[in-house]
């Protein structure tokens, strides 16, 4: 299993190993010579610069078995989220498809995964109109996979009624349904029954227009149907926003309500940029320029809502404390 920018790397030897410094705009730019590169090597063109260097005389190798060389042992190709790809990875996918081969007994079989209806990253270059092209490009069979193993029928007749206006879709004609093994269950599934209100159909809760007021709202809806369900589960719920920011008062009323909660993104951000680092760097300066207290500053911990980041920082202090005494 590897993303494109991987498998073009593995097939021009590229390696970014020790460039701790390479990001941004630099890293952007070094991928898309990577991904260039590694189209030209499967399509047998010569590559500018040192690593195409030969001897004058050296007989250059087909193009057709430098390629066989390079995909020795690829003989099937599954691309998964086919509609998020963009111009760079369909040309690179283009080429591991062999389509300039001749024979065609030596291309890979390709198959492509994906749904046009979640198409998210066109910010980020990706194009739609590849996976709705896919099977005019490969003359493929298409099959549509309609049956939802997972919402319960209300969930899924919102979810078709809110993407049927929207145009030149690949399933206009073929819509999501509940599974066969489920279609006897009552539209609500388990909260049919469970919650006499909404009786699991999806809702619009009324709230005013601002991050605090939506956040205790969502979070009083949570907590009603939680008295609802004897088996609740707080690790089954989640709460999705436009933007990280966003999430800041549902992650603090969860705390307060002793509510166990955690960010998607917790394990891959940076710890300065969390909410309570940036709290306390926000109470150290408070305290005024030059060498702060770390008692001072523990003492302030201790008046906020337990977290586990919280107690990682007092142990960094601790730590500080600890080696400025030394």
């Amino acid at each position: 299993m590897l993303t494109c920018h991987s498998l073009a790397m593995r097939l021009v030897g590229a390696s970014f190993s020790g460039q701790t410094d390479l990001h941004g705009d630099e890293l952007e730019s070094r991928l898309a010579d990577v991904m260039e590169q590694a189209v030209n090597l499967l399509q047998g063109n010569e590559l500018d610069g040192s690593e195409t260097e030969t001897a004058e005389t050296e007989q250059t190798e087909p193009a057709e078995e430098a390629r066989a060389r390079l995909l020795a042992g690829f003989r099937w190709i599954l691309v998964d989220e086919y509609q998020d790809i963009a111009q760079q990875q369909y040309k690179l996918i283009t080429a591991l498809a062999g389509q300039a081969v001749s024979d065609a007994d030596a291309r890979p079989s390709l198959f492509g995964v994906g749904d046009d209806d979640q198409n998210i990253y066109a910010f980020n270059g990706s194009s739609v109109e590849f996976i709705r092209n896919f099977e005019r490009d490969y003359n493929a069979r298409t099959t549509y996979l309609t049956g939802n193993y997972r919402s319960s029928k209300h969930i899924i007749d919102a979810a078709n009624t809110i993407i049927a206006s929207a145009q030149d879709r690949m399933k206009t004609h073929h819509a999501i349904h509940i599974d066969h093994k489920r279609e006897h269950d009552p539209p609500g599934g388990e909260w049919e029954t469970l919650d006499p209100i909404a009786r699991g159909r999806v809702q619009i809760l009324p709230s005013p227009d601002n991050e605090n007021s939506q956040a205790q709202t969502a979070i009083a809806e949570f907590k009603r149907l939680s008295d609802l369900a004897p088996d609740w589960d707080w690790s089954r719920c989640a709460v999705i926003a436009n933007q990280w920011s966003h999430l800041g008062p549902i992650r603090s009323i969860c705390q307060r309500e002793k509510i166990p909660v955690q960010t998607a993104n917790e394990h891959d951000m940076s710890v300065w940029r969390l909410r309570e680092t940036q709290a306390l760097v926000g109470e150290a300066e408070r305290l005024g320029p030059g060498l702060i207290n770390t008692n001072d500053l523990n003492e302030w911990i201790s008046r906020q809502q337990p977290s586990p980041w919280f107690e990682l920082l007092e142990q960094a202090l601790e730590e500080h404390r600890g080696t400025n005494c030394e």
